[in-house]
């Protein structure tokens, strides 16, 4: 299961550097000081993991930090860090991921991202599903999420 999660990240990773996806100038959403932009999550099919992944950016004065996710489409959603130990790739969930004044963060292949766990539905190409961010300081923020063929 490691290895082809692993793989189907990589192929998302691929996939959205030849998309160029969150590298819009405009947000996609707002919350309180923060910016989210171009989100996006790969198709799978009911009972799959997939990933979302996105940029947000802190235009405040103070930190916030992201607690955790939520989605209709997935039984669990979890913020994870992919980290390589004595050469093997895993992934962990974290309880909570600093955005500082001024800075951004990626949820991106090789790092954090939000997974969908055991999805509901399948979830196809050019819909949009709606993930559930919780922030410390933004609170609750709405954001729809593009998904993007495998």
């Amino acid at each position: 299961m490691k290895k082809s999660l692993g793989l189907m990240l990589l192929v998302i990773a691929v996939f959205l550097a030849a998309c160029g996806a969150g590298m819009s100038d405009k947000p996609a959403v707002t919350g309180g000081s923060l910016e989210i932009y171009g989100p996006v999550a790969m198709a799978a099919k009911e009972g799959q993991v997939t990933g979302a992944f996105m940029r947000i950016r802190n235009t405040g004065s103070q930190t916030d930090r992201l607690l955790g996710a939520s989605s209709k489409a997935a039984d669990f959603v979890q913020v994870h860090e992919t980290v390589v130990e004595n050469e093997i790739m895993s992934m962990r969930e974290v309880a909570a991921i600093e955005i500082l004044p001024g800075e951004s963060i990626e949820l991106k292949h090789g790092g954090y991202h939000i997974m969908l766990i055991n999805l509901k539905t399948d979830l196809k190409a050019g819909e949009t599903l709606t993930i559930r961010l919780k922030f410390d300081q933004a609170g609750e923020v709405v954001v729809p999420v593009l998904v993007m063929k495998k």
